[in-house]
């Protein structure tokens, strides 16, 4: 089951769908979408570049304070009952131990990170922090400003994506709060070389615009809005669950012209 997505750009009842269920909702969207964006820019980042899907600025920062961070990994003694490992025919299990003691990996969140390769000394190095932001961001902006001072100091370029309407953005001082003022959705470009911040800002049923990524002394242009229109197309659940004919989840932390959109896009279809 594969569908268009009905709405240019974000899709506004996929969006408040995800802000209202975070933890089996957006987690789930924001891993997925780190993957479609890193393949995409591996697809045109210039020789010598590559981006890998790598562990989120937030959880980073709490690893290294040790204040209340999740684990990658659980890690735990187990008493083991020294079972026999099999060889047998496909179908039979090799190994069979209680479910209850297996440690599980953490599902933390993702980022994507580019790298530079120098094939003379043959290492490489972190150029670009991609963030998709999520509601632990937001709820705490402090943790995220000394990350996001940290990487701009150690000249990182950050780009910072912010689908997230419901919550203020960490940019009180240069953009309005919405939905008093400004947008719902906004792209920071954060440039380490030059200290410049470029906001590329959009409303509801709007494309998601080109963005220029910084790299060392140059810039590939992705396109946000092919990512996300491909990642939508592909999202079973959101095919499965929206119901058009309602209003998306707490439709009033929308302003009212993006309400107005949202109304013609259920109009229309």
């Amino acid at each position: 089951m594969q569908q268009q997505n009905p709405y240019r750009g974000i899709n506004a009842h996929f969006n408040s769908y995800l802000q209202t269920h975070a933890e089996s909702g957006w987690r789930t969207f924001h891993n997925h979408h780190i993957t479609y964006i890193t393949d995409a820019l591996n697809e045109v980042l210039p020789e010598t570049y590559y981006a890998l899907a790598e562990k989120s600025l937030y959880i980073q920062l709490e690893d290294d304070t040790h204040k209340g961070y999740r684990p990658d990994v659980s890690v735990q003694r187990i008493e083991r009952a020294s079972p026999t490992p099999s060889t047998s025919a496909s179908g039979v299990p090799t190994l069979s131990v209680d479910a209850f003691t297996v440690a599980m990996p953490n599902h933390a969140l993702n980022a994507v990170r580019i790298y530079q390769h120098d094939s003379d000394s043959d290492n490489s190095h972190l150029v670009t922090h991609i963030e998709l932001l999520s509601p632990t961001n937001k709820r705490q902006p402090a943790v995220y400003y000394a990350m996001r001072y940290q990487l701009l100091s150690l000249g990182i370029h950050l780009v910072d994506i912010d689908y997230l309407h419901q919550q203020p953005t960490l940019y009180i001082d240069a953009l309005p709060t919405y939905p008093q003022d400004g947008y719902p959705y906004v792209i920071a470009v954060n440039q380490a070389d030059t200290k410049q911040t470029d906001f590329y800002c959009f409303h509801v049923d709007s494309s998601i615009p080109d963005i220029p990524i910084p790299l060392t002394k140059q810039s590939v242009t992705l396109d946000f809005d092919a990512i996300y229109q491909a990642h939508f197309k592909r999202e079973r659940r959101a095919h499965v669950i929206l119901d058009y004919t309602v209003l998306p989840k707490h439709f009033e932390s929308y302003a009212t012209n993006d309400q107005f959109r949202i109304r013609a896009v259920m109009e229309r279809l």
